[in-house]
């Protein structure tokens, strides 16, 4: 029975992979397989996770958030600037005003910083980074004391050229528009 069970699972498996409804681990020869890890604060560090990650950037860091007050974070942003990373960050304009936000001290550092704050258009709310033009860290989560400490929030990495290459279209887009 457990052999039935085990090539059940198989053929299902293998059925959604064909129809395109699962990309995760999944070569359908037009869409690129994908390493994902799922994270949950507060129970997964997150910040930790993430100043991790950073840690690892060579080339390229590109970052869209609302909110980034975490430290630990904006430390691992600036010693990736320090090791000759290209950074560059777009963060929320009315979030960048409170007095806890990392973008002042970030930018005070020489690393390239905007605001974005549109009128009519609402709140600049992603939350992404680009390291490397390979892997993406996106989901809910803040790079906030709050979100790791307090909320229930998600992060995802995603180890992808083509995924990276896609939010870093969205990341172009963002940096061309944003302000002050």
């Amino acid at each position: 029975m457990k052999n039935y069970s085990q090539a059940l699972s198989f053929i299902a498996a293998v059925v959604v992979c064909a129809s395109g409804i699962l990309t995760v681990g999944c070569d359908t020869g037009s869409v690129e397989a994908e390493n994902i890890q799922v994270y949950f604060s507060s129970q997964d560090a997150c910040d930790i996770k993430v100043a991790s990650l950073i840690d690892g950037a060579e080339r390229e860091l590109n970052i869209a958030l609302y909110s980034f007050n975490r430290k630990i974070i904006a430390d691992a942003v600036l010693n990736a600037f320090k090791r000759n990373v290209s950074v560059r960050l777009v963060v929320d304009g009315d979030q960048a005003e409170s007095a806890a936000s990392k973008d002042e001290y970030l930018e005070a550092a020489g690393i390239s910083v905007k605001r974005d704050k549109h009128p009519g258009y609402g709140a600049m709310h992603h939350k992404f980074a680009v390291i490397d033009g390979r892997t993406v860290i996106t989901g809910s989560y803040n790079w906030t004391t709050n979100a790791t400490t307090n909320n229930d929030e998600n992060m995802i990495v995603i180890n992808s050229r083509n995924t990276a290459g896609a939010y870093n279209q969205e990341f172009e887009r963002l940096w061309a528009h944003a302000g002050f």
